[in-house]
């Protein structure tokens, strides 16, 4: 058997790691009670979650830097696909959030994950 120990991940998740924001206006009622509930929902069982879920059966993988991006990534432009208003500030905030997963250190994230997943409270 290999020794997992050996094996290091770094993990780049496409979807924002930010938990959707409240907003009063558009709660009140069931329509946007029920996509608040979607949209936390996605939130809770996204990519981190897989993550924990995945790094609680592989303890001893190096999992050493997880990068999300710090907000929403303009979908609409996505259609146009030009450098000027898609790729170019995509690629910018990559470049900012991958230096932020390395600045802070191996194993961040994954160790807010874990604490994330492990608490009653959070």
């Amino acid at each position: 058997m290999d020794d997992e120990s050996k094996i290091t991940i770094d993990v780049i998740d496409c979807m924002t790691y930010e938990q959707p924001d409240y907003d009063e206006k558009t709660t009140k009622n069931t329509i946007g009670n029920f996509l608040r509930f979607t949209e936390l929902k996605k939130y809770n069982e996204g990519g981190a979650a897989d993550v924990a879920e995945i790094m609680a059966g592989f303890p001893k993988v190096n999992y050493r830097h997880y990068v999300a991006p710090s907000q929403s990534l303009p979908l609409a432009s996505l259609m146009d696909g030009t450098n000027s208003t898609c790729t170019f500030p995509m690629q910018m905030l990559g470049r900012q959030d991958g230096a932020n997963a390395v600045n802070h250190g191996e194993g961040y994230m994954h160790k807010q994950m874990m604490e994330w997943k492990q608490s009653e409270e959070l």
